[in-house]
C-alpha cells in the first residue's frame, strides 16, 4: 500500500559544485578573472551533462561571480535550461569560508532544489560541516548532492545533512 508522504516532510536539496579546473599560467591575472582551462572546459561539460540526467530540477542557483565560476555554470545552465532569473550572482560566495556560504544559504535559498557554484576550502568544509564530516575533498569540477533535513534554508545547521551523491570528471590520464 502506498505512503502519503507530506512535501512539508521531503528534504531541502542542496548541491554544491566546484569550479572546473581554472588557468595559473599568467601572473598578471587577478585571481578572480582566471578562466578554465581546456581541460576545464571538458570537464565542465562532462559534469553538466551528469548532472541534469541525474538530478532532480534546480529551482535556484548561487552562483560566485568569478570567470572560473561563471564559465563552469554556463554549461550546466545550457545543458539543463536553467533559467537566468533563478541565478543569483553573490560576491560574497568568492573564496567564501564555510561560515560565510551557509550565511548565504540561510539568506538566499529559495526553493526545494538549491545548486551553489563556487570554490574551495568552503565548499568542501560547507559539505562536511553539514555531514557530520561524511563527505571528502571536492576536487575541480567535483559535485557533492545532500539532503537537508530542515524545513526552510533559514534552519540550515552543521550536521542537518546527508550525502546522496557525489561525482567527479574522469581524467583520461587517471589509472583504472
Amino acid at each position: 500500500m502506498p505512503t502519503h508522504i507530506d512535501p512539508a516532510q521531503r528534504p531541502l536539496l542542496l548541491t554544491l559544485y566546484r569550479h572546473a579546473k581554472a588557468t595559473r599560467d599568467d601572473p598578471d591575472l587577478d585571481d578572480f578573472d582566471r578562466p578554465l582551462t581546456d581541460r576545464g572546459k571538458r570537464d565542465a561539460r562532462r559534469m553538466a551533462r551528469w548532472l541534469a540526467r541525474e538530478l532532480p530540477a534546480i529551482d535556484q542557483v548561487l552562483l560566485s561571480p568569478a570567470t572560473r565560476t561563471r564559465q563552469t555554470f554556463r554549461r550546466l545552465r545550457k545543458v539543463a535550461g536553467i533559467r537566468r532569473r533563478n541565478v543569483r550572482r553573490d560576491h560574497a560566495l568568492y573564496l567564501a569560508p564555510h561560515t560565510r556560504l551557509a550565511a548565504r544559504i540561510r539568506m538566499f535559498g529559495n526553493g526545494r532544489h538549491l545548486l551553489v557554484v563556487g570554490h574551495n576550502d568552503g565548499l568542501s568544509q560547507l559539505a562536511s560541516g553539514l555531514t557530520g564530516g561524511q563527505t571528502s575533498e571536492l576536487p575541480t569540477a567535483g559535485v557533492v548532492h545532500l539532503a537537508c533535513h530542515v524545513g526552510d534554508w533559514r534552519e540550515l545547521a552543521a550536521g542537518c545533512a546527508e550525502p546522496l551523491a557525489s561525482a567527479w570528471p574522469v581524467r583520461d590520464d587517471d589509472p583504472a
